[in-house]
């Protein structure tokens, strides 16, 4: 079954590597946490030859979460001061294997979509990482701390992947500024305005800055 919501999260990155554990281990001793999980996750990115996903702001991955697959569509949105807001769908599936199908719909127009469905869809990039995530309650609010290692791979290339994601799951906004402030003015870190896919396509040559 395909779940929809908005997800909305701050991403940082870290601009000091050697700050990695110090991150970590501040943000596990932080007070009123719930849960801590650890995840290895590689995730494959399709698009069109054409690039209609990409050109229409829309992200379609499937990725293998420790060993669960999950296909996630991510699209529209906005991305202000390192808040990036999305409407995004999951959906478990038996592989890695691209299959439009399984969403009840996406977020592109009528003829887009239709074109997608019939299409080919190829890799365009991939991410592997590992995340550790950190279950908190701040200020009256659910938010999950992930710190995500690992490497981003495109076109014969690679960069690497250190950083912060701080996603609402319940409660206000303000909670999720508030904390990003606070670590932000604890370690070097930096207000990231793309994602790991925006960053995959501009690595490749594909998403001009």
């Amino acid at each position: 079954m395909s779940i929809k919501n908005s997800e909305i999260e701050l991403k940082l990155k870290v601009a000091d590597p050697n700050e990695w554990n110090a991150i970590a281990n501040y943000v596990k001793q932080l007070k009123n946490c719930i849960s801590i999980e650890q995840f290895d996750l590689s995730a494959i990115y399709y698009d069109t030859v054409d690039k209609l996903l990409s050109k229409n702001r829309v992200a379609y991955r499937v990725r293998r979460e420790n060993n669960q697959w999950i296909s996630t569509i991510k699209g529209g949105g906005s991305v202000t001061n390192g808040i990036h807001k999305r409407i995004e769908y999951n959906v478990p599936v038996e592989s890695g294997r691209p299959d439009l199908n399984v969403f009840p719909r996406l977020p592109v127009d009528e003829v887009t979509e239709a074109i997608l469905r019939q299409g080919n869809l190829y890799a365009v990039l991939q991410t592997d990482f590992t995340r550790q995530a950190i279950t908190v309650t701040f200020n009256e609010s659910k938010i999950e701390i992930a710190l995500d290692k690992g490497t981003i791979y495109a076109d014969g290339k690679e960069c690497p992947i250190l950083e912060v994601e701080i996603e609402l799951i319940s409660g206000r906004e303000e909670s999720l500024l508030q904390l990003g402030d606070m670590l932000i003015n604890r370690f070097s870190l930096e207000r990231e305005e793309y994602s790991k896919f925006a960053r995959g396509l501009m690595l490749s040559g594909n998403l001009k800055t």
